[in-house]
């Protein structure tokens, strides 16, 4: 309806019935306020929801972050409860376990750090067993010192160094205390 006066828009805008005028539904009345009624007063109004709606926006999101935050701490925890329980449990099997417990005892009885045998059956057979090592050295050590004439002075016709013969070591006659068990199987 561009180019009417607003007067004969007003014509328009109302029907003629037998029962008075009524107004044509149909039509945008926006276009047909006043000055004052046409602009928007409360602007502040718009401005404070606009601050609001922001405001909220901000709350949510900081919300959000919060039970976020949330969740990973009780999931850092959880982890951390479940670790300490996974070591509990594996502390509880290493103490019923009784063959865990052997695996930090030497294999022989023999004690590296003052270098000692230890004062049992065991230790005393081992000690046996080393000295008999040490004299069948000995042995052999002399033996090829004879065969290949070792301080045989040639020209002289003699025996100038002489070749001491080892000592051997008694034998182990020393029985087992009764309801012995070995405890290193290479000593049997």
């Amino acid at each position: 309806m561009p180019g009417l006066h607003r007067y004969e828009l007003c014509l328009v805008l109302f029907v003629s019935t037998e029962e008075g005028w009524l107004i044509d539904d149909h039509l945008d009345f926006s276009l047909f306020k006043g000055e004052k009624e046409r602009h928007d007063r409360d602007i502040s109004e718009k401005f404070l929801a606009e601050r609001e709606h922001d405001l909220d926006n901000k709350n949510a999101m900081t919300e959000k972050r919060r039970a976020d935050n949330l969740k990973r701490e009780e999931d850092k925890w959880n982890s951390v409860e479940f670790k300490e329980a996974a070591e509990a449990d594996r502390q509880r099997r290493l103490q019923e376990d009784p063959l865990i417990g052997k695996k930090n005892v030497s294999g022989v009885p023999y004690n590296i750090v003052s270098l000692s045998y230890n004062d049992t059956y065991e230790g005393r057979k081992l000690k046996h067993s080393d000295e008999m090592v040490k004299y069948r050295g000995e042995v052999r050590k002399a033996n090829l010192a004879y065969k290949g004439h070792l301080g045989f002075n040639p020209i002289i016709g003699e025996q100038t160094l002489p070749i001491d013969a080892p000592y051997k070591p008694e034998s182990f006659t020393e029985n087992p205390p009764p309801g012995y068990e070995a405890m290193y199987s290479q000593l049997g």
